[in-house]
Order: C-alpha cells, then structure tokens, then sequence
C-alpha cells in the first residue's frame, strides 16, 4: 500500500498532515578566516535552479535582470506537480500560490514595490516543495522525516532533512521582554501554531532567515532600476529607503532566535540537540546563509550611504548615519534601536560559543 503524505506551503506556514556581497560588519559578527574561507565553497551535494527561460511578464522580466536568483526561484516551481511519487510514498502537496497573489499595484513602478515580497514569499513554497523534485533523481526518501530545500542562490541549493524539533513557543519565557522585537508575536510567541517556525523548530527559523536574507537581496538589487529606470527625485528613494528599512530589523531577529533555539536545545532538549546540531548540512547552511547575510548588511548600509548623496546632489538634504535615513530633516525608521539590542546581547559568551559549534563546516 502506498503511503500518501499531504503538504500544504501557505506564506511561511508548514503544514503536515499525516505523517557574494563584500565585507563583514565587525559590530555584527567575526568570522574566523577558515569559517568565511569555507562560506565560499559550494555545499557538497547542492543542486542549481538557475532557470534561463526568459519570462513574458514584465514584472518577472524586470526581477531576472536584477536579481536572476529571485527569478529562479519563483520559475523554478512553474508545473510544478501536484503529486509525486517516490518509493511507494506518495505525496500530495498544495498551497504556496501563486508570485501574483503577492503583486500590489497596476504600473510596473508600482509593482516593483512588491518583489520583496514576492520573493519572500515564494522562497518558502521552493523551501517546502522543491527537495521532491531532487528526491525524484536521487532517491533515499524516509517518510519519517521532514524535507527543506535551501537556496543560497540559483547556483545552489541544499536539500536537508531532519528529524522530532520543539516549537518556537518555548523560547517565549527565555526571551526578556526587552529583546522582543516587532516580530516577535508572529514567529515566538504566540505565532500561528501551523507557522513553521512552530512546526519545525529551528529549521523553520532558518527557513525565515534565509526568506529575509532574499528579500533583502531583492530590495539591495532593485537600487539600480530606481537609479535607471526610474524619475530622480525625493518620492523615487524614499521609496527605495522604505524598501530597504522594511527588512533591516529582521537580520538580527531571526540571527538571535536561531542561537537561542539552539541554546535552549542544549540546556533542556539535550537529545533534539545532538540531532540538529549533529546535522552537517543544518550547519553549513546555517553558516552560508549567515555569512552573505552579514556581509550584505554591510553592503546595504552603504548603499543607503549613497543613496543620501544622490539626493544631496539633487539638493534635497539627506542623511545615513549611525542606522538612521533622514530627508529634508525627516526621519525614516529603521528599528535601529532593537536591532542594537539584539547585537549587544549576541555578543554575549553564550551566543559566541554556540556560533562556534554552528560554524564547524
């Protein structure tokens, strides 16, 4: 008899029934030599989705051209099945939906706005759907365990798998109230109980950090279609600069509860740990995705820096400094006060240690 397994991917919700940007941030984190030398490499085993095919919808056509992995991720779905056969399991999946039920506006300037979004977005549907697809070629599926697909970029994407998790709900009495930030509800506590962070632990935060990491990417890439494309005036970049303050808080969010998961694990889930933790691939994309994360906080900031010289050389005052856009005297805000915090508490020695057992790759 053939097992049937049900998944259903909806905006970050796992459900399952039955059954390279430069520089490092040295305020952010250190990456030892070896660790930022291996972040490089390819993940043994990584597959690519680059997808080539040139889109007809304007919307799509404007993504490949400035970020292609954003493009590629959301091609890479198209027909896709909705039903595969592997073994003598057969899995049924729906839900995810489709790039333009995320899409605002009429004008194509006015959509651009929403590829962010987009891209978070279906970035979850490719997290949950595509390692079928590479269990189609390889083979070696276990009904007992849970698939996520891991896209560092078109050229790279990780299948892991992984066992029994805890949901995030139980960090909520080891997280002060002071360190919870805008998302906290949403993803902690108390969090939709079929959101992924709360059915698959640790790996749904990771799933959360990387949808930041492309959504970010997404907004850091757009910079030359609103320098190219768009008219050169105060309404042009602060539209950009919103782009860039709606996904700034997130880095450090998701960042501090992927440490005090794991930290949490170790003191009172020893045997969940020693499973996630002994995870190889768990670690090195953990440690990939956090490096280019990093490194495009980096690149973001300065970005923003010379965003506020375009619009001083336009004659509108402007200003970046010390995390915070100003036009005209007008302050844009970019939570710059939490996202401090989370800093100064990751540099605490139990964070530090527990990034260390994570970067061993």
């Amino acid at each position: 008899m053939k097992k049937f397994l049900i998944i259903s991917v909806v905006a970050g919700l796992s459900v399952f029934l039955h059954a390279s940007i430069p520089g490092t941030r040295p305020d952010i984190v250190s990456f030892s030599a070896k660790t930022a030398a291996a972040s490089k490499n390819k993940i043994p085993g990584s597959v690519s989705i680059k997808v080539k095919k040139e889109p007809k919808d304007k919307l799509l056509k404007a993504l490949k051209k400035y970020y292609p992995t954003g493009y590629s991720i959301i091609a890479s779905l198209d027909n896709y099945p909705e039903e595969i056969e592997l073994g003598d399991s057969k899995i049924s999946i729906s839900g995810g939906g489709s790039y333009k039920d995320y899409v605002e506006g009429g004008k194509l300037s006015e959509q651009i706005e929403s590829l962010p979004t987009v891209v978070h977005e279906m970035n979850h549907a490719f997290t949950g759907r595509y390692g079928y697809l590479i269990l189609q070629k390889t083979g070696g599926y276990d009904g007992d365990r849970t698939y996520y697909t891991f896209c560092i970029d078109e050229n790279e994407a990780v299948l892991v798998d992984f066992g029994k998790t805890f949901p995030c709900k139980k960090l909520k009495d080891v997280i002060p109230a002071a360190l919870r930030t805008s998302r906290f509800e949403t993803y902690i506590y108390p969090a939709d109980e079929y959101m992924s962070t709360q059915q698959d632990g640790v790996f749904g935060l990771l799933d959360e950090y990387n949808a930041y990491y492309h959504d970010a990417m997404t907004v850091y890439s757009l910079f030359d279609f609103y320098h190219d494309e768009m008219k050169q005036d105060d309404a042009t970049w602060t539209t950009y600069v919103g782009l860039c303050a709606g996904t700034y808080l997130a880095y450090a969010e998701f960042r501090y509860w992927i440490l005090t998961y794991m930290i949490y694990a170790k003191d009172k889930q020893s045997a969940i740990y020693k499973d996630i933790i002994g995870n190889k691939l768990f670690r090195q994309v953990f440690t990939k995705i956090d490096a280019r994360f990093t490194g495009l906080m980096t690149a973001i900031d300065k970005r923003l820096e010379n965003v506020a010289e375009i619009l001083n050389d336009m004659g509108y005052e402007a200003e970046y400094a010390d995390g915070n856009f100003s036009i005209g005297g007008a302050a844009m805000g970019f939570e710059r006060d939490s996202f401090d915090m989370l800093l100064k508490e990751m540099q605490k020695p139990a964070y530090k240690k527990m990034l260390t057992e994570l970067n061993k790759i």
